[in-house]
C-alpha cells in the first residue's frame, strides 16, 4: 500500500523539523550548497570564452585568465562540496541519535501487550536500520531541495541567455526525463520500505534462534528454523535485486533520451540560419550546461 502524497509531505516536514534543530550546521551547509550551485553555471559559462577566446580568436587575456578561473571554480566547488557533505553528515548523525533515543524511550513506556503482538526483530530493525534510512532521507531531501533547485535555475538561465531556441528544444524532452526519474524514485521508495520489513524478518528469525538455540536443539527444530530463515533471506535478496534492476534499467533509458536531445540540438545548431548566432564556444557552453542540468533533474 503506497503512502499518499499528503502523508509523504507531512513525513518530510517532520523529518525537516528534526534537522532544523541544528540550524547552525544547516546554515553552514546551505552556504556550501549555494556556492556549489553557483559553480555549475559558472563552469558552463567559462566554456564560451575558453573556446572562442583561447582557441578561436587567440585572445591573450582569455589565454591568461581562463585557466585561472577554471582552477578557481573547481577549487570553490571542491571546498563547498566538502563543507556541505560534512555539515549534512553531522546533522544526519545527530538526527539519528535523537530518533534512536526517542524510539528507545518510547519502547520503555509501551504496554506489555504491544510486545506480545510485535516481533522483537522488527522493533530492533526500526531502532537500527530504519532510523538510518529515515535520517538519510531527511538530510538528502534538504540538500536536493536547496542545491539542485539553485543549480537548475542558474543553468536554465544561462541556457536561455545563450539561445532560447535551443533551450525550447531541451524543454520538449526534459518532462520525459523528469517523469522517468519520478517513477524510479517512487519505485525505490516502495521497494526500500519492503526491504526494511524484510530486514526486520531476518533479524527476528535470527534473534529467536540465537536466544532459543537450546530449545531448537532439544526439539530438533533445526530444519524448521533453516526453512524459516531461508524464506526471509530469499525475500530480502529478491527485493534488493528488484531495486538493482530498477536502478540499472533507468540508466540506459535516460541515456537514450539524452542522446535524442543531443542529436536534435546538434542538428538545429549546425543549420545555416544559426551559423551567425551560435559560435563554437556558445554551442559547447550550451551543451555543457545541458549535461550538467540532467543530473539535478533526475534527482
Amino acid at each position: 500500500m503506497s503512502i499518499a502524497p499528503t502523508a509523504t509531505r507531512g513525513i518530510y516536514r517532520r523529518l525537516a523539523g528534526y534537522s532544523f534543530r541544528y540550524w547552525r550546521l544547516l546554515l553552514v551547509a546551505v552556504i556550501g550548497m549555494v556556492i556549489t550551485a553557483m559553480t555549475e553555471p559558472a563552469f558552463a559559462a567559462l566554456m564560451k570564452p575558453m573556446l572562442d577566446g583561447s582557441f578561436v580568436d587567440r585572445d591573450p587575456q582569455a589565454i591568461t585568465w581562463v585557466p585561472l578561473l577554471l582552477v578557481f571554480i573547481f577549487l570553490a566547488s571542491s571546498v563547498s562540496t566538502f563543507v556541505t557533505g560534512y555539515a549534512m553528515a553531522a546533522v544526519g548523525r545527530r538526527v539519528i541519535k535523537l530518533l534512536r533515543a526517542e524510539i528507545f524511550t518510547k519502547y520503555l513506556s509501551l504496554p506489555t501487550e504491544f510486545f506480545d503482538t510485535t516481533t522483537s526483530g522488527s522493533l530492533i530493525s526500526k531502532l537500527t536500520y530504519d532510523v538510518e534510512q529515515v535520517a538519510e532521507a531527511a538530510t538528502t531531501s534538504i540538500t536536493i531541495l536547496i542545491r539542485d533547485t539553485l543549480t537548475i535555475i542558474g543553468l536554465i538561465g544561462w541556457m536561455l541567455y545563450l539561445s532560447w531556441q535551443l533551450t525550447l528544444g531541451f524543454f520538449l524532452v526534459a518532462p520525459f526525463v523528469a517523469l522517468i526519474a519520478n517513477y524510479v524514485t517512487s519505485r525505490f521508495r516502495k521497494i526500500s520500505k519492503r526491504i526494511q520489513a524484510s530486514m526486520g524478518d531476518v533479524t527476528h528469525v535470527s534473534q529467536e534462534v540465537i536466544e532459543g538455540q537450546r530449545v531448537v536443539k532439544v526439539f530438533g527444530g533445526q530444519e524448521y528454523e533453516i526453512n524459516r530463515f531461508e524464506e526471509s533471506n530469499e525475500n530480502n535478496r529478491r527485493l534488493n535485486l528488484k531495486l538493482a534492476v530498477t536502478r540499472a534499467a533507468s540508466v540506459p533509458v535516460l541515456q537514450f533520451l539524452v542522446a535524442m536531445v543531443l542529436a536534435g540540438i546538434i542538428f538545429v545548431a549546425t543549420r545555416k540560419e544559426f551559423h551567425d548566432d551560435i559560435s563554437v564556444g556558445t554551442f559547447m557552453s550550451f551543451m555543457t550546461a545541458m549535461m550538467l542540468l540532467l543530473q539535478p533533474i533526475r534527482r
